[in-house]
């Protein structure tokens, strides 16, 4: 098979490496100037002229190239990844609440500003947590903010004026805040519907044990696939019909807050692969790393996993997360401790060849995967790994992934939710 990655926030190359040791025809492009991947993959200027090369073509983000890649939605390329109507559920939150209200998925309450003059009086007037977030397909990430617990309301007008003096412009909302567990639950779609296997997570997004510091997006994730999930029922099968009337093709993800009397609520839509999600996903496929993807857009179903637990770690250096991910001070260091033995469980993402081995070429080094029956054995298997990998630099990474789930497995299974998951 000849595949094409477009790679918008320079991911998915541990995906290219698996399809190449598969014996595929990998090219990849990369949004970004990068060293990643030299020596490793096929790197091209422009995917334009790939597209009519490339029997599978794998898109890694939905926000960049809506517009570029339409036309080629249009002309039936086999695009696996979210269309212009299909990323408009995520990236216009308007959108995403029309479909889970459309789907009779009941969302937590919001009140929509222009005016930060406006939010601040209905925060004060309120004065109680509200959570903020862009609407209306704004893309400036800098209007979402989630106030540090016990001291919300201050915190937020804060932000709000700091905003104001900023002169950000944009449609936000606050939104009712929720207390309670979080989890996701995602699944495969095309035009067959759902794959039978369905995917429960818990992801760590901030950089710091504990959840504290800065949010990286997912600096942690815990997942497992099964083909019977309260939580698919109650919020992605819901959404189903408008799935097919946008003809996504694609991963889509709903992270939900599970409140104090067992009621999902469902936070935000991500209609894409998630990273590092997918890098954990293919440490558990069966058999071909893309040949079930390309199924997946003929609307059949061939995923096959292992039903075990997978606990991912991200690895990093440098001044992550705070300066560019390709900081070239990042890049060069060499990568000791891949074997024969765990280099099924490591997904490269910024590296490149080095001889016969791998060095760093940015601040996001790697994801370790540790599969396991419960997540306590996950989570050792990944972390044995975690302490062989060296390079002679800082390693980062959080010791606790997986820790919050032995607290809160238990109440999720009495409301009914990830049963059989053992911690």
């Amino acid at each position: 098979m000849k595949v094409l990655i477009i790679s918008l926030d320079c991911d998915g190359l541990a995906f290219a490496l698996r399809c190449k040791i598969a014996g595929h025809f990998v090219k990849m492009w990369f949004s970004k100037e990068t060293t990643a991947g030299e020596g490793l993959v096929d790197k091209v200027q422009d995917w334009k002229p790939h597209m009519k090369w490339a029997d599978l073509i794998f898109v890694t983000e939905n926000s960049k190239l809506g517009n570029v890649l339409e036309p080629f939605f249009r002309d039936g390329f086999p695009i696996l990844g979210a269309n212009r109507e299909g990323a408009k559920l995520e990236l216009d939150r308007a959108k995403g609440q029309e479909a889970f209200e459309s789907g009779g998925v009941d969302t937590l309450s919001f009140e929509v500003f222009q005016s930060y003059d406006k939010a601040i009086s209905f925060v004060k007037k309120e004065n109680k947590p509200f959570v903020c977030k862009p609407w209306g397909g704004t893309s400036d990430k800098a209007l979402s903010y989630v106030p540090p617990k016990g001291f919300e309301v201050e915190a937020l007008v804060w932000k709000l004026n700091r905003w104001k003096k900023d002169g950000l412009k944009g449609e936000f909302i606050l939104q009712e805040f929720m207390p309670g567990i979080e989890v996701g639950v995602s699944g495969w779609f095309g035009p067959g519907g759902f794959s039978k296997w369905i995917e429960e997570d818990f992801e760590e997004k901030k950089l710091f044990n504990g959840g504290l510091g800065p949010n990286t997006g997912e600096q942690g994730t815990i997942i497992r696939h099964v083909k019977k999930s309260k939580l698919f029922d109650e919020m992605l099968k819901p959404l189903e019909e408008r799935l097919e009337e946008v003809s996504y093709v694609g991963n889509i993800n709903v992270n939900c807050i599970v409140d104090v009397s067992g009621k999902p609520w469902p936070l935000e839509l991500t209609m894409r692969p998630g990273w590092p999600d997918f890098d954990i996903l293919q440490v558990l496929l069966q058999g071909d790393p893309c040949e079930w993807l390309l199924d997946l857009l003929e609307g059949k179903d061939t995923l096959k996993i292992k039903p075990v637990i997978a606990v991912g770690v991200v690895l990093t250096h440098g001044d992550y997360p705070i300066g560019d991910v390709l900081d070239k001070d990042a890049v060069g260091f060499p990568i000791y401790g891949i074997t024969k033995g765990n280099s099924k469980n490591i997904s490269p993402c910024l590296c490149r060849k080095e001889n016969e081995g791998l060095e760093t070429a940015g601040t996001y080094v790697m994801v370790i995967t540790g599969l396991g029956n419960t997540v306590s054995e996950a989570q050792g298997e990944a972390y044995k790994i975690c302490e062989e990998i060296k390079w002679p630099g800082d390693i980062g990474y959080r010791t606790d992934i997986g820790d919050r789930l032995e607290e809160e497995l238990p109440i999720l299974q009495s409301f009914g939710y990830v049963t059989d998951m053992e911690y």
